[in-house]
């Protein structure tokens, strides 16, 4: 697979990641034995912690303003065009990052997805949350009709609490909502190419191994290698694996500044 640089750049938004490599937005004092004490209380409190957040007035808010857009609209373009609509949609299914991104959300979501030549099937190995999404609702077939079924709508309630919970955590300790979702949802991948396409794991897995961030600019195929050699993918199907590659994350994290390797070092 040979996709170029400028998609790779599209995809994970600058800003999040220079933000990320930098320490920019940290709310609290890095220490890496604070963020792995943090890790294994968020692990225990989850539940308790996810109602509390489901009760905050905003999260109330962006949910009733999504149920209420969603009742008046009558084709998926009016759930897109509203922005908190949008956000709700979007961040429920792993999306958030391109909330901005209207003109690709209208893309890949509409029309008809299994066409080789159709958005969510040209961006399925990097970003596959956009053809799931599209298969899961199927827009152009359905309408809005499987938006509205209720498990669909319990489930986007569900999943977007989750992740404004995990913005909690990322103000307890610097990476501590990657960590989470990595151990999560790390499990579903099993080839290098879907790490370097999920920004969780990607974030994870090159700050667990010290990978500088200036490997995105390199050629697709030398990304995968450089991978391949830091972990055995095939592993991560082991919950304990994960987590060892989350502790250490966070510890890397929470130690020192990250990203400030060279890519002379990934040959070295």
């Amino acid at each position: 697979m040979n996709l170029p640089v400028g998609l790779l750049g599209s995809l994970f938004p600058s800003n999040t990641l220079i933000g990320l490599a930098t320490g920019a937005g940290r709310t609290t004092q890095s220490n890496p034995a604070l963020a792995v004490a943090a890790l294994r209380s968020a692990q225990a409190n989850e539940a308790a912690e996810v109602a509390r957040k489901a009760r905050e007035p905003q999260v109330s808010r962006d949910l009733q303003r999504f149920a209420d857009v969603l009742a008046r609209a009558t084709t998926p373009e009016d759930v897109l065009n509203d922005r908190t609509a949008r956000n709700v949609l979007l961040t429920a299914n792993g999306l958030g990052a391109s909330l901005d991104a209207l003109g690709l959300a209208k893309r890949a979501l509409l029309g008809d997805y299994t066409a080789e030549n159709h958005p969510a099937q040209q961006l399925k190995d990097m970003t596959p949350a956009w053809l799931g999404t599209a298969q899961k609702y199927d827009f152009t077939a359905s309408g809005l009709a499987k938006l509205r079924d209720p498990s669909a709508l319990a489930e986007i309630r569900t999943n977007y609490t989750n992740i404004r919970w995990q913005e909690d955590l990322e103000r307890r300790a610097p990476g501590l909502s990657f960590a989470m979702t990595f151990i999560k949802t790390g499990g579903d991948l099993d080839r290098a190419v879907e790490i370097l396409g999920n920004r969780v794991a990607r974030e994870v897995v090159t700050g667990a191994f010290g990978i500088p961030r200036q490997i995105a600019f390199q050629p697709l195929e030398t990304q995968i290698a450089v991978i391949e050699r830091r972990i055995d993918v095939a592993r991560l199907a082991d919950k304990s694996y994960r987590e060892d590659i989350a502790r250490r994350y966070l510890i890397q994290r929470n130690a020192s500044p990250m990203g400030a390797g060279s890519i002379a070092q990934l040959f070295a």
